[in-house]
């Protein structure tokens, strides 16, 4: 789900959506560059080929936008653990492949705490990757009881 402010100008990319579940919308800024949002969903224990549809959406979107890389915030629920965020390495063939397209796209992943508990275990789940690391200051999570 991607929720908009009616203040802002936004438009869903229909034109972008594929079998992926992920959304994409273009916001106009006051200084009239787009910023792409996307909402992502990877369903649990789906294949590595998963991942190539996103891959196919930021390329189309980066070959619209050749002279300057447009900004781009993306969120969601990844469902891909064993990923060490601090050193960008991943122990897992979906890890290597999220790893790769964020580092081709130019994103930076931002959360630093786990989004998912378990009795073994935790996790970064849920991931919010920027294009422009700077225009977010400050992330945190909220609590819901």
């Amino acid at each position: 789900m991607c929720a908009v402010n009616n203040k802002i100008q936004a438009n869903q990319c229909h034109d972008l959506e594929n079998s992926s579940e992920a959304l994409l919308a273009k916001l106009i800024t006051l200084d009239h560059q787009p910023l792409y949002i996307c909402s992502y969903y990877r369903p649990p224990d789906t294949a590595v080929d998963y991942l190539s549809s996103l891959r196919n959406q930021l390329e189309i979107l980066f070959s619209r936008h050749h002279a300057k890389s447009p900004l781009i915030i993306m969120s969601g629920d990844f469902n891909i653990s064993q990923i060490n965020w601090v050193n960008n390495t991943a122990f897992t063939e979906n890890g290597s492949s999220l790893l790769t397209i964020f580092d081709d796209f130019h994103l930076q992943q931002l959360v630093g705490d786990p989004t998912r508990y378990s009795h073994t275990s935790s996790n970064i789940l849920d991931i919010v990757a920027i294009s422009h690391p700077a225009l977010i200051s400050n992330l945190r999570r909220k609590r819901i009881l």
